[in-house]
């Protein structure tokens, strides 16, 4: 063989043969994104499934080439296996260490995972998240609504205070039988009803009460809830106090926490445990996951995808959690580094409609409602990211749209104030002046509704 041949021979053989590792990566990168798909069809019909198949395509071609190539420098004298250690095993290794220690030495570790340049590096061990969660304030498991204010409790700082029906309460309340109330009024929502961040007094809860100094003002919100949340403890913890009027306060996320099934996707950190999720069968409204598991046996698990009706959790992204099958390649941080740049979408069944559902839930407490001699009243309310925005279409606007009952949109309320007003300093949930906001719309919008009130005796 003569030396250009010989040259030419050499390049070729190299060049195929780092294109047959390049695909070689290419196929494995490809693989991992069956991780979101239902089936094999549905990953071969995807953008995904077309990288695998060219990824395939170029490896075989290459491979031809190789060993064509092989074949000839075999035979002109030349040892072509230390040519691909040489030139294209020892290359990659060296590139592979050097980007590994690199990520290594700019990454550092935290109780709830790996962070690198200040953000997350996916993906989380489901043990030492769960182990390591920092709770949101007075909250418990429990064992039908997942997570509820802990009765009898406080905070070490005694910013949080909740009475033994699990009600939040202030240092100086003397229970919540009705004394002299001539009516009553139970407030039941998520983070921005309990007060998130809050005095009691500060709440737009307590302040409605002093536009009402006649009504008995109770507040069942709970940090974290979705409208299924909502529903059930209405059911079963609100109804014993048979309030006149019941005021749903939802949330930019409360109906689309209402296709979650576990805190630790929803939430991160500071809720692991695991919330009801239902589905609308032939008996109606029905849970799936009951009882909830405690927090031990969600631990237990190891793997997030072992996790029964994880499937039904529309925030599980597996990107963001260990997988079992792809557990020796989270050793490497380029390959964590893959999957947090360009996660996987969202792993949920496609019969579930979040609109349908929410639908279905909202029903479900107008009913309730209307069984119990209550009238319902349906608040939507902004917080910081559409406070802003009077336009805007969140989740739960949408629904609450579409849903066909009247609702109170408080951003017009909210709006009034300035900007720098609304929302406590470097927190996400209402200032002071943003609860009185609330408070007055809410008062006024009650003393067109307080003459359906059937007025109880005093001390009922």
């Amino acid at each position: 063989m003569n030396p250009n041949k010989r040259i030419v021979t050499l390049i070729t053989f190299i060049t195929s043969a780092w294109v047959s590792t390049a695909s070689a990566i290419l196929i494995v990168l490809a693989l991992y994104r069956t991780e979101d798909k239902p089936d094999l069809v549905s990953f071969l019909e995807h953008f995904d499934g077309s990288l695998f198949m060219g990824g395939v395509s170029v490896f075989l071609c290459s491979n031809i080439i190789a060993i064509r190539y092989w074949v000839k420098l075999r035979r002109s004298g030349m040892r072509p296996l230390r040519l691909i250690f040489i030139w294209n095993i020892l290359p990659l290794v060296l590139i592979g260490i050097t980007l590994e220690i690199f990520l290594r030495l700019l990454a550092s570790e935290t109780p709830t995972g790996t962070m690198l340049g200040g953000k997350p590096l996916f993906p989380r061990s489901l043990r030492v998240f769960a182990d390591n969660s920092v709770w949101e304030p007075l909250l418990s498991y429990d064992h039908t609504l997942g997570w509820t204010v802990t009765p009898n409790s406080s905070t070490s700082d005694g910013l949080y205070i909740s009475s033994e029906d699990g009600i939040r309460t202030s240092k100086t309340s003397s229970g919540f039988g009705a004394g002299n109330a001539i009516c009553r009024i139970a407030l039941i929502g998520d983070s921005h009803t309990f007060g998130l961040e809050m005095k009691f007094e500060e709440t737009w809860g307590y302040l409605l009460q002093r536009y009402m100094p006649e009504c008995q003002v109770l507040n069942f919100g709970v940090s974290g809830y979705s409208l299924s949340q909502m529903y059930l403890r209405y059911k079963r913890d609100v109804l014993p106090f048979r309030p006149d009027i019941v005021i749903l306060a939802l949330s930019r996320g409360s109906t689309n926490r209402t296709m979650g099934v576990y805190g630790l996707t929803m939430f991160s950190p500071g809720i692991p445990w695991a919330q009801p999720r239902f589905q609308i069968t032939n008996a109606g409204l029905t849970p799936i996951n009951q009882p909830l598991p405690r927090l031990e046996d969600i631990i237990q698990a190891k793997w997030i995808s072992d996790l029964p009706y994880i499937d039904y959790d529309r925030f599980f992204s597996p990107s963001r959690w260990e997988l079992k099958r792809w557990r020796y390649f989270y050793n490497s941080y380029l390959f964590r580094l893959y999957t947090t740049r360009y996660p996987l979408g969202r792993k949920q069944r496609k019969e579930d409609s979040a609109e349908m559902l929410n639908h279905a839930l909202l029903q479900g407490v107008f009913q309730v409602a209307k069984a119990y001699n209550s009238i319902p009243l349906l608040l939507y309310l902004p917080d910081k990211n559409d406070a802003n925005n009077l336009a805007s279409e969140t989740p739960s606007l949408k629904v609450l749209r579409s849903s066909g009952f009247q609702y109170l949109d408080l951003r017009p309320c909210l709006s009034q104030l300035s900007a720098e007003d609304r929302f406590i300093p470097n927190g996400s949930h209402y200032s002071i002046r943003g609860s009185e906001a609330i408070a007055a719309c809410v008062a006024n919008h009650l003393f067109s509704v307080r003459k359906q009130v059937n007025y109880r005796t005093p001390g009922r």
